[in-house]
């Protein structure tokens, strides 16, 4: 093969994956979308991108994403996945189905963190065979896997983007050249990354501060550097503008609710400890799945942490044969490795959350995500902190690339089998089996204006965020298809009012309170009306049913739903 052609073969195995990675989707393209773990946050985060898709340049509209009602900006409770409404609108506008919209964002997400991360390999100087070695690492890691159907936690492609922007600014100045190309790709990946999801966001910052403070450090005694940095006051101060913009729900928010931040006990739920080094996932293949005895798409989750530290065996191999070997790297190339590795030892530090028990004691020891949050407000916004690790498996993914590059430089036959054997033990070691699919309403063509002034309540209703659950996300749907906003909805973080309205359901359903107080104050906030699922067979349901026939006869049935209207509110 020419040199024309060498890269083409390991971005063939790239291409391969990002097939496999889509593969249960492709008979159901429009119908469905990945769905793991029960597959509620794909149907949820499915709906919001169809709604980010029709409502993205209208503001006002968008930020009023319409479940919690009467919240304002409900949008700024989560990832609004606003640049991959972006994305796919041209798509929304050739009519394709919600699901479409959907496997199209993940299968584009993944693509550009391949791409991300192979520029971060090419912009310290590695070769452009590696770099699709380093995509593929990168695609095929336990993290990546686990993420699957997640569009807000897939690999975010602003990390090594915006990694390899401030490589290339500060290699271009140690060459003479002017460092401003790279300021500006390092201000336009930090304004994506931040438009694609804020956890993201946070691992580019705190990756480029440690690779900067880093470089600084080696350059102390050269004052010079002080040049380079002035030439990125203006591209970073511009990104600032556009991210403060994109921010701009959140902090709205911020101001109005006092509480909008995580509980203690959240972060821990979500954090990782030491058994998570060795989790690799649910979708991910084992021994078993590749002689045909693994677990179906059904079961293949339970039990089965979602906190996924482990870089992948392959990958831990290459990247300590790299190690070993670094002294054959050019010294420049293993400077770079170098503070990419602190940078992902900082990530993996963060993922143990905010404090640890000490044994035999009841006292916790503070850690550094503690300090953090207790320091600097936004860093208590992060809920799943064990994501941090991101940055262990990009530092892992850079050093199985070089040494993936040390297998191809021997001479000989080995020069030539070994690479591609590692190629296949990564594909046979990463390809994701079965991953459940969930079907999903396609509400793409109707597109009913929102109307804030005709609201329903969503029976039933859970008792607290852990409780949420598919029917939840099912209540974004409805309302995308009638336009009327809805009192249930799935968020990371649930507005004080929509907590209090879930206590006063619950003590209705236990006899404790008067549901007529409760109508009244939800009328007096625009509700109208009251759904529930016809299939839902919760047995709270019975309650509601009951007192409902008794004050307004039989529901009126549509599209799987009963109907009744909010008591004491005329009409249907």
């Amino acid at each position: 093969m020419g040199a024309r052609g060498r890269p083409s073969w390991t971005w063939l195995a790239v291409g391969l994956f990002l097939l496999l990675c889509l593969r249960p989707v492709f008979g159901v393209w429009n119908e469905a979308v990945l769905g793991p773990f029960g597959g509620l946050d794909a149907v949820f985060q499915a709906g919001l991108l169809e709604w980010g898709a029709r409502h993205v340049w209208t503001p006002d509209i968008w930020r009023a994403l319409p479940i919690f009602h009467p919240v304002e900006d409900a949008i700024a409770f989560m990832d609004p996945l606003t640049l991959q409404a972006v994305l796919v609108q041209p798509l929304h506008r050739l009519g394709l189905s919600s699901a479409a919209l959907y496997n199209a964002a993940c299968l584009l997400s993944l693509a550009l963190a391949g791409l991300a991360a192979s520029a971060l390999w090419r912009a310290s100087g590695g070769g452009a065979r590696a770099g699709g070695v380093a995509a593929l690492l990168l695609l095929g890691s336990p993290y990546t896997l686990a993420q699957l159907g997640h569009l807000n936690q897939l690999p975010p492609p602003g990390v090594p983007a915006a990694l390899a922007a401030l490589l290339w600014a500060l290699t271009r100045w140690e060459r003479g050249e002017s460092p401003a190309p790279g300021w500006w790709l390092l201000a336009g990946a930090l304004v994506a990354q931040a438009g694609l999801g804020w956890y993201g966001f946070a691992y580019a910052l705190l990756g480029c501060g440690i690779v900067l403070a880093g470089w600084l450090w080696h350059r102390r005694r050269d004052l010079a550097w002080r040049r380079a940095l002035r030439t990125a006051a203006v591209p970073l101060l511009v990104a600032a503008g556009g991210i403060w913009l994109l921010a701009t729900p959140h902090l709205d928010t911020a101001a109005r609710e006092s509480d909008f931040t995580r509980h203690p006990g959240e972060i821990r739920w979500y954090t990782a400890d030491v058994q998570h080094l060795l989790n690799t996932g649910a979708y991910r293949a084992a021994p078993a799945d590749l002689w045909g005895g693994g677990e179906g798409p059904q079961t293949r989750h339970v039990d089965v942490a979602r906190q996924v530290l482990h870089p992948g065996w392959t990958a831990l191999l290459l990247a300590a044969a790299g190690f070993v070997l670094r002294a054959r790297l050019p010294a420049r190339r293993r400077t770079w490795g170098f503070l990419l590795l602190g940078a992902g030892a900082a990530g993996l530090i963060l993922a143990f959350g905010d404090s640890v028990g000490l044994p035999w004691t009841d006292r916790r020891l503070t850690l550094p995500m503690g300090w953090l949050q207790q320091t600097l407000p936004p860093a208590r916004a992060f809920r799943a902190v064990w994501r941090f690790s991101f940055l262990f498996t990009l530092a892992v993914t850079w050093w199985a690339a070089a040494g993936w590059t040390w297998l191809a430089s021997l001479p000989g036959r080995r020069g030539r089998l070994l690479p591609v054997f590692a190629v296949v033990v990564l594909l046979l070691e990463s390809v994701p089996v079965s991953v459940p699919t969930v079907a999903l309403g396609d509400q793409t063509r109707a597109r009913p204006r929102p109307r804030g002034d005709e609201a329903v309540l969503t029976l039933p209703a859970p008792p607290d965020v852990y409780a949420e659950d598919l029917r939840e996300a099912r209540w974004l749907w409805r309302s995308l298809a009638t336009g009327r906003p809805v009192t249930g909805g799935v968020s990371g973080w649930v507005p004080p009012s929509t907590r209090e309205l879930r206590t006063a359901l619950a003590a209705c359903e236990a006899g404790t309170a008067d549901p007529d107080s409760l109508f009244a104050a939800l009328a007096a906030v625009g509700v109208t009306g009251i759904e529930m699922f016809a299939d839902d067979g919760d047995p709270r349901l019975a309650y509601w049913r009951d007192l409902l026939r008794a004050r307004d006869g039989p529901a009126a049935h549509a599209d799987g739903v009963e109907a009744y209207p909010l008591p004491g509110v005329s009409g249907r």
